[in-house]
């Protein structure tokens, strides 16, 4: 079997798991000792451990757009909103009392927790 300009035949059992391989045509990847699933998508397929299938030499991966830089104001911002639901689940679910208290408490430790992403002692 030739794939790709080389000859590198080898057994479905003999591939490693996530390895990539070619067979029939079609590029697939082996997601179990007996199942492949085809490359860029959900199909998969039984393969017998005997099958001769080709591996596909790894490409070098795509360099992945940079990711915008985690400032301390992004982090306040995701951290505000998950602490405005957080107060709304407390008072719908809790007693005034401890509503009261627990709140106090959270406030303090969001307090803490911006000074320390912004730089200060928290």
């Amino acid at each position: 079997m030739t794939t790709f300009g080389y000859n590198a035949a080898m057994k479905f059992q003999s591939l490693a798991i996530g390895q990539t391989f070619s067979w029939n045509g079609e590029t697939w990847v082996k997601t179990s000792p007996l199942v492949a699933t085809r490359y860029e998508s959900d199909v998969q397929k039984l393969v017998p451990r005997y099958t001769e299938v080709a591996p596909v030499p790894d490409n070098p991966p795509t360099a992945a757009p940079p990711a915008d830089p985690l400032t301390p104001a992004r982090v306040r911002e995701a951290f505000d909103r998950f602490y405005g639901r957080a107060l709304t689940l407390l008072e719908s679910e809790l007693e005034t009392e401890l509503h009261q208290r627990l709140q106090g408490e959270l406030d303090n430790l969001r307090r803490q927790f911006i000074r320390h992403i912004e730089g200060g002692d928290g």
